[in-house]
Order: C-alpha cells, then structure tokens, then sequence
C-alpha cells in the first residue's frame, strides 16, 4: 500500500515544513491507524525533530503491531519498512528491539546485505 500524503520532505524547504509535515503523518494516522508504515514514519519524523521520547513511544507501538501482524501472517508485513523500523530503533537507543526485528528479516531472507 503506498502513502502519497506521507511525502515528508516534498515541502522541506518552506517555513511550514514542520506544520505540513505534522498535517500529513496525523491525516495519515487518522486515515490508517493500523499500519506498520505509518507508524514507522511518524516514529522517523520524531527522531527527525529531535523528540526522542515521543520517538521511543512511536516505535514502541510500531513494534507491537508488528508483533500482532507476525502471528497473524507473516506475508502482511513489509519487509522494507520492518527494516527501516529497525533501523529506527538503533537509531534512537532500542538495540534489543532491533535485533530482534533484525533476526525476524533474517530468517525471510537471510542473503540481505543490509541487515
């Protein structure tokens, strides 16, 4: 599923980058409150501005609908935004979260570079 309201850095160089930034990731959480991929970028945005604690909460939730998602069916998730996501969680100081997002990917495609 794409996102095209979740182009953050279209508007990157306007003074209400932040606002329509802010504008686009709670229209997109509104509209898809369940999405592993918007909750990953609501997560980026924070760590982005500098807002570690809000970006700690935000992968948190990111990280238990992934868990739901996992038991559920494993095809539903989307491998580049799991890895981004874990990413993300080094990023911010969550390194056990990460590692085991990190092995989850590895067990779906363990000839990956990037992991």
């Amino acid at each position: 599923m794409s996102y095209p309201h979740l182009d953050l850095f279209v508007c990157s160089d306007r003074p209400d980058a932040q606002e329509i930034c802010e504008c686009r990731l709670d229209e997109a959480f509104s509209v898809c409150p369940e999405s592993l991929a918007v909750l990953t970028q609501k997560c980026a945005y924070s760590r982005i501005i500098m807002d570690l604690d809000e970006a700690k909460n935000e992968a948190q939730q990111a990280i238990e609908l992934f868990n739901n998602q996992k038991t559920k069916d494993d095809d539903t998730i989307d491998y580049e935004v799991t890895l981004t996501l874990a990413r993300l969680c080094s990023d911010i100081g969550m390194s056990e979260e990460a590692v085991t997002l990190l092995e989850y990917l590895l067990l779906r495609n363990e000839s990956d570079v990037r992991i």
